[in-house]
């Protein structure tokens, strides 16, 4: 199947763009935006409990001084629990989010150096079957598929990196056995 210069345009490259990238990397930048707004509540939230559970202990034991924080710590290693949580669960949000961004930036250079090429094709004036228009095409699938691979990969090794999580799960409560 050939396809004239608008028809590729239109029904190749366009959706492409405008469908998959442009709209894709929208959602994915809400994602992050919504992904960081509850991570920064969640942090604030425990430590603000662990805080006030810390410092009423304090109270209660009837320790008040410029030291008395180490010992409410030691006491009360419970307490510490939900600031631990929170901020082991900010490093793995913030790796997951960055992955999110950087996806969302492939996808969106990946839209502009399409626009770009379609821009020098149609300024040129390149026709279907020239030479130039066959290296245009050429560029631009060649820029769809290096960005479908990359996040092909991407979704591939995180399967492999769950598998590998449930195998070692699997394994370490049958020694548990």
């Amino acid at each position: 199947l050939k396809l004239g210069e608008a028809s590729h345009i239109e029904w190749r490259l366009k959706p492409q763009v405008e469908c998959f990238y442009r709209n894709g990397g929208g959602k994915l930048r809400n994602q992050v935006f919504r992904i960081k707004i509850l991570q920064n509540f969640l942090a604030a939230s425990s430590s603000g409990i662990a805080f006030v559970a810390a410092r009423r202990r304090l109270l209660e034991s009837g320790k008040e001084g410029p030291l008395s924080w180490l010992g409410t710590k030691l006491n009360g290693i419970g307490l510490w629990g939900p600031v631990l949580t929170t901020i082991t669960s900010a490093i793995g949000t913030n790796i997951a989010v960055s992955k999110l961004e950087q996806l969302a930036s492939e996808w969106r250079d990946a839209a502009n150096n399409i626009e770009r090429k379609v821009l020098i094709m149609t300024s040129k004036g390149w026709q279907p079957g020239t030479p130039e228009w066959e290296s245009f095409v050429l560029g631009c699938e060649k820029i769809i598929a290096s960005t479908t691979q990359s996040w092909s990969k991407a979704i591939e090794k995180e399967d492999k990196d769950i598998v590998i999580s449930k195998n070692e799960s699997s394994r370490a409560s049958m020694k548990s056995m």
